[in-house]
């Protein structure tokens, strides 16, 4: 599955202390590998089809997975923290 982030996304992320950035990587391999392993609690936002996952406690990002081409594409909408991000998806 590829991936893409909306500009909103990589806004926020550079935002990110460094070391909530670090946790990303591992977190977003985790998601490709597993998307519904625990330790990133995915759920589905209400009626939407758009989907928050957690990086720690306080950060959350959310996603959408969209069709490019005839191909599945995990679009990363935002990440931030808890209340701040999942108010705007």
């Amino acid at each position: 599955m590829k991936y893409r982030r909306t500009r909103r996304f990589k806004r926020a992320y550079k935002q990110l202390k460094p070391a909530i950035q670090d946790l990303c990587p591992s977190k977003f391999l985790l998601l490709k590998e597993n998307p519904f392993h625990p330790s990133l609690n995915i759920k589905k936002m209400g009626g939407r089809d758009i989907w928050e996952g957690r990086i720690n406690m306080d950060i959350r990002f959310t996603f959408e997975i969209v069709r490019e081409n005839g191909e599945e594409v995990l679009l990363f909408r935002n990440i931030g923290p808890h209340d701040k991000t999942l108010s705007n998806p």
